[in-house]
C-alpha cells in the first residue's frame, strides 16, 4: 500500500510539472527517480544481505567413493577378502564462532552499501538544489538586466534630445550608449550562466532542466540550530557518512575476529559404508562394515600466516578510525562555517532590504530628475543608475546565497530530503 501511495505522489508531482512551471520540489523528485548510482548502491546492499545469510551456513559436505584393494592379477572383486567398495560422506565443522563473524561481516558490508545509497541520495538532492538555485538566479538576474537595459535606452534617447538642443556634449551620448552596451554584455554573460546551470541540472533531472521554472523564490528552511557540542553529540552520529565509516570499522573488526578464529583447530567428521564381496572360507557371506572418521585441521604455522594477517588487518582498522575522525572534523568545521555565514547573510540582506534598496532607488530617481532639469551632469546620473542596478542584483545574490546556505545545512544535519 505504501508503494502505491508513493507511486501516486510521484505521478501527481510529474503531472503538476507537466501543467505548471518546474518547481524545486519537482526537480528534487525527478533527481531521486533518475539517480542510477543510488539504485545501484541499494541493489549492492541487497546482494550482500543475501551473502550474509549464505555465510552463516555450514560448508557443503563431501561425498567420496571408491573401490579398495582390488587385485591386479585377475581384477576379481570376490577373491580377496579385503576388497571393498566404499561410499562415505565428510563434513567440516566451522572453527569456533567463525560463521557468526562471517555473517556479521557481510551484514556490515551490506550496511556500508546501504549508507552509500543514502549518501548518494543526499548528494543528489543537494546538487539539484544548488543547480536549480543557480538557474533561478541567472533567470531573475537576466530579468533585472533586461529591465535596466530599457532604462539605459531611455537615457540614450534623453541624452540625444539634450544634445540636439545643445544642453549636453556628444561625449555624454557616447557614454550613454556604452553603458547600454555594457548591460548587453552582462545579459549575454548571464545567458551563458543560465545555459551552464541548465546543463548541470539536466545531468540530475533530464530534459526538464531546459523548461521554464517557477517565478516564485524557492522555499527552503531548517527548523533548528544547534551548538557545536549539540551537533557533535546529537546530529553528527546520525550522518550517513559517519555511520558508513563506523560500519566499515565494524566490518574490519569482524574480519579481525575471523582471523582469530582461523587460529583455532577445525574438526572434519565422516561416516563411511564399506561393501565387501564374495564368501569366507566357511562359505559364509562377508560382512559389510561401517566406519566413523574424524580428523583435526591444526593451524600450526599461525606465526607465518595468521598472525601477519591479523597485524595487517589491525592497521586497516586504525586507518579506518582515523578516516572516521577526519570525516567528523570536516562535518563539524563545515557546520560551523555555514552557521556563521547564515548570520552574516541574514544581516546583510536585512541591511539591503531595510535601507540600501530604498535609498539607491530614491537616489536614482533624484539623479534622473536633476539631469532632466539640468541641475546635475550625466556622470552623476550613470553612477546612480549603476548603483541601483548593482543593489538589485546583490539583493538577489544574497537571497540565493541564503538558500544555498540552508541547502548545505540541511545536508550537514541529514535533513536533505525534509522538503520532499
Amino acid at each position: 500500500m505504501s508503494n502505491l501511495k508513493q507511486t501516486c505522489m510521484i505521478c501527481g508531482l510529474i503531472l503538476s510539472y507537466c501543467v505548471n512551471s518546474l518547481t524545486l520540489q519537482q526537480a528534487e523528485t525527478l533527481a531521486l527517480n533518475n539517480s542510477n548510482l543510488a539504485k545501484s548502491a541499494h541493489l549492492s546492499s541487497q546482494s550482500y544481505k543475501q551473502l550474509a545469510l549464505a555465510a552463516g551456513e555450514f560448508a557443503d559436505p563431501k561425498l567420496n567413493f571408491g573401490l579398495i584393494n582390488l587385485p591386479t592379477d585377475d581384477f576379481s572383486i570376490t577373491k580377496n577378502p579385503t576388497t571393498q567398495m566404499r561410499v562415505g560422506i565428510k563434513q567440516m565443522l566451522p572453527r569456533g564462532s567463525i560463521l557468526s563473524y562471517k555473517q556479521a561481516e557481510k551484514n556490515n558490508l551490506s550496511k556500508v552499501h546501504q549508507l552509500n545509497s543514502e549518501l548518494i541520495t543526499l548528494e543528489a538532492i543537494k546538487q539539484t538544489r544548488l543547480n536549480y538555485l543557480d538557474l533561478y538566479n541567472g533567470i531573475r538576474k537576466k530579468h533585472i538586466l533586461v529591465k535596466s537595459r530599457k532604462n539605459f535606452s531611455n537615457l540614450v534617447k534623453l541624452t540625444e534630445q539634450k544634445f540636439a538642443n545643445g544642453l549636453t556634449s556628444q561625449q555624454a551620448v557616447i557614454n550613454a550608449k556604452l553603458q547600454r552596451i555594457n548591460v548587453d554584455d552582462k545579459i549575454l554573460q548571464t545567458q551563458n550562466s543560465i545555459e551552464l546551470a541548465q546543463n548541470r541540472l539536466s545531468l540530475l533531472i533530464g530534459d526538464a532542466a531546459f523548461d521554464e521554472i517557477k517565478d516564485d523564490l524557492p522555499s527552503l528552511k531548517i527548523d533548528k540550530q544547534w551548538s557545536k557540542e549539540q551537533y557533535s553529540q546529537e546530529i553528527l552520529p546520525n550522518q550517513p557518512a559517519v555511520q558508513q565509516a563506523t560500519a566499515m570499522i565494524a566490518r574490519l573488526e569482524d574480519k579481525q575476529s575471523i582471523r582469530q578464529e582461523l587460529k583455532k583447530p577445525a574438526w572434519i567428521v565422516g561416516l563411511e559404508y564399506r561393501k565387501r564381496f564374495g564368501e569366507n572360507s566357511d562359505f559364509s557371506s562377508r560382512s559389510d562394515m561401517l566406519a566413523l572418521t574424524a580428523s583435526l585441521d591444526l593451524p600450526i604455522f599461525a606465526e607465518k600466516k595468521q598472525n601477519r594477517l591479523i597485524a595487517a588487518n589491525q592497521f586497516k582498522i586504525e586507518a579506518a578510525e582515523e578516516k572516521r575522525m577526519a570525516i567528523k572534523k570536516k562535518f563539524i568545521r563545515d557546520y560551523q562555517i555555514n552557521t556563521q555565514q547564515k548570520k552574516i547573510i541574514k544581516q546583510r540582506l536585512m541591511l539591503y532590504q531595510d535601507s540600501i534598496q530604498s535609498k539607491t532607488y530614491n537616489n536614482a530617481q533624484a539623479a534622473l530628475q536633476a539631469y532632466r532639469n539640468g541641475k546635475s551632469d550625466f556622470s552623476t546620473l550613470i553612477a546612480a543608475e549603476n548603483l541601483q542596478l548593482n543593489t538589485e542584483i546583490e539583493i538577489l545574490n544574497l537571497k540565493i546565497s541564503q538558500l544555498k546556505n540552508v541547502t548545505h545545512l540541511l545536508y550537514l544535519t541529514h535533513e536533505g530530503g525534509n522538503n520532499l
